[in-house]
């Protein structure tokens, strides 16, 4: 980051101090002054994220990027699980899907069905368990005869 002054509008937006010396801001981007904010990194809030009072959801704090919430627990995931997690939360919130094909989610994760092994799925499946567990989640992930089952 530069110590240049910049300047981003927002409305709709939230404000919150960390420590006196942070903020962090959540809204709806109007106009971002300089093309170096511009290629900064901004976290979008989907309209239709899950209320994490009732639904495993995700963090919206910026510095938690990879991080599942349920009521006021989280844990944090490295990039792959979070992104499979994402997926999988995803189909089973919107469409009540729980059954997933490993093909499926290696074509979804890297673009082809091959390219991704069973092993590394079930490593991203074990690592979304535990931080389930961890969060006291109203379901689980697991897998069997590559599938991934939410239950």
């Amino acid at each position: 980051m530069s110590n240049r002054l910049s300047r981003v509008v927002f409305h709709h937006a939230d404000v919150h101090l960390i420590h006196g010396k942070s903020c962090v801001v959540c809204g709806i981007i109007d106009d971002i002054e300089t093309e170096a904010l511009a290629k900064l990194v901004f976290r979008p809030v989907e309209p239709d994220e899950p209320n994490t009072e009732f639904e495993v959801g995700y963090s919206r704090d910026i510095r938690k990027i990879f991080a599942i919430v349920y009521q006021n627990r989280e844990a944090v995931l490295t990039q792959m699980p979070f992104v499979l997690f994402r997926y999988v939360n995803g189909l089973y919130l919107k469409e009540g899907q729980a059954e997933f094909e490993f093909a499926e989610i290696a074509e979804f994760l890297t673009g082809d069905q091959f390219k991704m092994s069973p092993t590394a799925i079930v490593g991203s499946v074990r690592r979304i368990a535990l931080a389930l567990s961890k969060i006291c989640s109203p379901y689980s992930l697991t897998y069997r005869c590559e599938k991934i089952y939410v239950g």
